[in-house]
C-alpha cells in the first residue's frame, strides 16, 4: 500500500484592503476526508457540494461583512468626535505599519493552507505543529519590524505630515501603540487561519466580532463619552481590544478540533 496525496477544496475569501483596520485577501482551505472523489467533496454527486461549502463558509462571509461595517462605523466615530487631524494620523500610521503587518498577515493566511492539508490527511499533530510554527514566525517578524521602525517614527511620519505638525505628533503617538501591538495582530491572524483551515469557521466569526464590536468600538465610546479621554484614547482602545482578542483566541483554540468537517460516506 503506497501513500496517497489527499487534495483539499479551496475557498478564497476577500478581506477589505489596508493594514490593521482592514485585512488583505487571504485563502482558506476547507479539508475533506479520505476517499474517492475527495476533490469534489462528494460521493459521486455534485448536487450536495454547494450546501456543504455554504455551511462552512457563511461564518467567514458574515465575519468579513461585520468587520467592514464595524471599521466604517469606527472611522465615522473617530471623524465626528476627534476630527480630521486624528483620522489623518490614524491613516498615516496604518500605511507605515503595513510594511511589517502585511508579511505577518500573509503568514496567518498561509496557516489555513497548512492546517487544511494536514487535517484532510488526518494528521492532527502536524496541523497543530503548523500553527505553532506560524505563531513563532509571525512573532519574530513582528518584533523585528517593531524594533526596526520604532526609532524612526518621526522621520517616517514626516514623509506624509511634515507640514502639519499637530497631526504628525499624534501619528507618532499612534505608531508607538500600533508597533507594540504588531505581535498581537499577527497572532490574531494565525488564530483566524487555524480556525478556517480546520473548518471551525464559526470561531473566526466569534473572534472577529468580539475584537471589533464587543471590545474596540465600545471602548472608544466609553473613553470618549464617559471618561472624556483625549484623542489618544483611540489608540488605547485598539491596543486593549487586540489583547482581549488574543485571550479569547487562546480559549477558542483549546476547543478547536483538527478533524475533517465534511463527511462523504466514501471509504
Amino acid at each position: 500500500m503506497g501513500l496517497k496525496l489527499i487534495p483539499a477544496n479551496f475557498s478564497v475569501q476577500f478581506c477589505p484592503p489596508s493594514s490593521e483596520i482592514n485585512n488583505p485577501p487571504s485563502v482558506s482551505v476547507f479539508p475533506f476526508p479520505r476517499g474517492k472523489n475527495n476533490f469534489s467533496g462528494l460521493d459521486g454527486s455534485i448536487a450536495t457540494c454547494p450546501m456543504k461549502i455554504f455551511k462552512l463558509s457563511w461564518p467567514v462571509a458574515v465575519s468579513q461583512a461585520f468587520t467592514s461595517l464595524g471599521f466604517l462605523i469606527l472611522n465615522g466615530i473617530i471623524l465626528s468626535t476627534y476630527g480630521e487631524v486624528t483620522v489623518n494620523a490614524f491613516q498615516v500610521g496604518n500605511k507605515i505599519n503595513s510594511f511589517v503587518l502585511f508579511p505577518a498577515l500573509g503568514i496567518g493566511a498561509v496557516t489555513a493552507t497548512f492546517v487544511g492539508q494536514n487535517v484532510g490527511a488526518g494528521n492532527e499533530k502536524r496541523a497543530r505543529q503548523a500553527v505553532k510554527a506560524a505563531m513563532i514566525l509571525v512573532i519574530a517578524i513582528s518584533v523585528a519590524g517593531c524594533a526596526l521602525l520604532m526609532p524612526f517614527r518621526r522621520q517616517l511620519g514626516g514623509i506624509f505630515l511634515q507640514r502639519v505638525p499637530e497631526t504628525l505628533d499624534l501619528s507618532i503617538e499612534y505608531m508607538f501603540f500600533v508597533f507594540t501591538s504588531l505581535p498581537l495582530m499577527g497572532i490574531f491572524q494565525v488564530f483566524m487561519g487555524s480556525y478556517q483551515g480546520s473548518g471551525e469557521t464559526h470561531f473566526s466569526l466569534i473572534l472577529a466580532t468580539f475584537r471589533l464590536w464587543l471590545s474596540r468600538i465600545p471602548l472608544v465610546l466609553l473613553f470618549n463619552n464617559v471618561l472624556k479621554f483625549p484623542a489618544s484614547s483611540v489608540w488605547y482602545a485598539m491596543a486593549l481590544s487586540n489583547f482581549t482578542a488574543i485571550f479569547l483566541g487562546v480559549v477558542l483554540y483549546c476547543f478547536c478540533r483538527f478533524r475533517p468537517k465534511i463527511r462523504t460516506g466514501v471509504t
